[in-house]
């Protein structure tokens, strides 16, 4: 049985593009193409990834 890839997508764009960004309360994230900042993120299995046209 295979495990599947996951992703990490921001919630505003839904695009891959993150960078960890650390934090002292947690783990941050800063999305590059839309300027989001947050502790919240995506994981969806790579298959549901929405198309990025």
């Amino acid at each position: 049985m295979s495990e599947e890839e996951t992703v990490l997508l921001c919630p505003h764009c839904l695009k891959s593009n993150l960078k960890v960004v650390g934090g002292f309360m947690g783990t941050q994230y800063l999305c590059k193409d839309c300027g989001y900042q947050g502790a919240l993120i995506l994981e969806v299995d790579e298959k549901d990834v929405p198309d990025q046209d």
